[in-house]
């Protein structure tokens, strides 16, 4: 389960319930951002529990949250970040990932 905490003041943060995200994942990182620019923050995720991987959920809007794109189908993510890479105005996910698989972009 993950949950949001807001800062209410300087050093202060209050847990807000309603946001609570259920996960049977071991997860690592998150990252919030508007993914589908509908004006409500969405939610992508790495992990590297029973089902490995980079996820997204995307908020509705009154508490409702739904799954949705599975960005990989395979390895044990550790961290992600978002950056405009392509300079299209969009942000783009960036994750490490700690296993062997094939693709990506490699160094050297």
């Amino acid at each position: 389960m993950q949950y949001l905490f807001l800062a209410v003041c300087a050093g202060r943060l209050d847990q807000v319930e309603n946001y609570r995200i259920l996960t049977k994942r071991d997860i690592r990182c998150i990252a919030v951002w508007d993914a589908n620019n509908d004006g409500f923050p969405d939610i992508v995720f790495t992990s590297c529990g029973h089902t490995n991987g980079v996820r997204a959920w995307l908020n509705r809007g009154n508490d409702r949250w739904e799954k949705g794109v599975r960005a990989t189908k395979s390895g044990r993510f550790e961290g992600v970040t978002l950056y405009d890479v392509n300079k299209d105005g969009n942000l783009d996910v960036a994750a490490n990932c700690t296993s062997d698989i094939e693709g990506g972009i490699e160094s050297g």
